[in-house]
């Protein structure tokens, strides 16, 4: 079993740094909203700050680098540059997830960033598939061991249909969640697809339910039933890029927020933006849909395969031209940025108003 979640591992990462395996995502549809450009910003750059708090720390800039390696040699090293850059450039980071630690102890190291991230939060990241397996208490005492500062639940129901062995029960998943969001008593809890999106009706029922904030990860970034299709002979490609595009829930998120003010009290604060954000403007964008904080894996991976240098570069880029688009909309600051009027093509329009329509019941 070792070998073959070992093997597992390392061919993901292999697949999604192939720019040729297809599996990097596409389709989020975020070209189809606009920042709107203020001719006369009445700003001076150096007045505009992306600092924001995350999971009660500060932030340099309102992003995460999301939960995608670990369990192998080359994972543990990617992580640790990973890790590295997030403390130093002030971003938040997530854990591969801890299933191989669970399974094999002897890889805790694999998974323990926060010995390089101490002054940025670190998420520990598992599947719901294993709250079937382990108890809350296995998994929260392993959380704690890394000296996570939050724990990440994986819902991947699309994943697991097309990966080797993989579990087709999902049956319990949600009592599972609500057993751990209680045992969990006041740590925090978040919950994050991993790029079929979670849309409105299913984020308010999992905040009812207790969980912290959650992820949305729509469709447009990694696509991980392709990543575990093509192992196969004959990949089955029908179901590829499953899923809600990132923008479509967004401008959802953004429209029920924006209209009701009780939505707008659940939501608030609530919300990650993930699923396809690829630069700085996809990411200032998901912050004017209501997004608190906007998270990515792959960009990152891709950048720090090709050495430091390059990752830093990636990670300053990203905050210099956050810092530039807030200015051109007249934001001063992350908060600022959702209460300026974003603009969306009329199908994104009405793509959402579905969203929104299932909220309604």
């Amino acid at each position: 079993m070792k070998d073959q979640i070992t093997h597992r591992k390392r061919r993901h990462l292999d697949v999604c740094l192939d720019p040729h395996s297809g599996v990097q995502g596409k389709g989020s549809q975020m070209e189809k909203i606009r920042l709107p450009h203020r001719p006369l910003p009445e700003l001076d750059l150096q007045d505009v700050t992306t600092k924001t708090s995350f999971l009660g720390q500060t932030l340099q800039a309102p992003i995460m680098i999301s939960c995608m390696t670990g369990g192998t040699e080359e994972g543990k090293r990617l992580n640790q540059l990973l890790t590295q850059c997030a403390n130093d450039v002030g971003f938040a980071i997530g854990t591969g997830s801890i299933r191989v630690m669970l399974r094999h102890p002897e890889r805790q190291e694999d998974f323990a960033l926060k010995k390089w991230a101490p002054q940025v939060p670190v998420l520990a990241n598992i599947g719901a598939a294993q709250l079937e397996e382990y108890s809350p208490a296995e998994i929260l005492q392993a959380t704690h061991s890394l000296d996570a500062d939050a724990l990440y639940v994986h819902l991947n129901a699309a994943q697991e249909m097309f990966q080797q062995n993989g579990d087709g029960n999902f049956s319990s998943w949600k009592t599972n969640l609500a057993r751990m969001i209680e045992q969990a008593k006041d740590f925090p809890i978040l919950v994050k697809e991993v790029g079929a999106g979670i849309p409105p009706k299913d984020a308010l029922e999992l905040l009812e339910m207790g969980v912290c904030m959650v992820d949305i990860a729509g469709c447009g970034g990694t696509d991980w039933v392709a990543v575990e299709s093509s192992s196969q002979d004959s990949p089955n490609k029908d179901f590829y890029h499953w899923g809600y595009p990132t923008a479509e829930l967004l401008w959802a998120y953004r429209l029920l927020m924006k209209t009701n003010s009780d939505w707008a009290q659940r939501l608030q604060g609530k919300i990650i933006a993930s699923g396809g954000l690829l630069t700085a403007l996809d990411m200032v964008k998901a912050l004017g849909c209501g997004a608190s904080m906007a998270a990515a894996a792959l960009p990152f991976l891709q950048a720090a395969a090709q050495g430091e240098d390059s990752l830093y570069n990636f990670a300053h880029q990203l905050v210099a031209h956050s810092q530039t688009a807030m200015l051109l909309i007249g934001a001063k600051n992350p908060q600022a940025i959702a209460t300026k009027n974003l603009h969306a093509e009329s199908d994104l329009c009405s793509s959402a108003q579905n969203l929104i329509a299932e909220v309604l019941g």
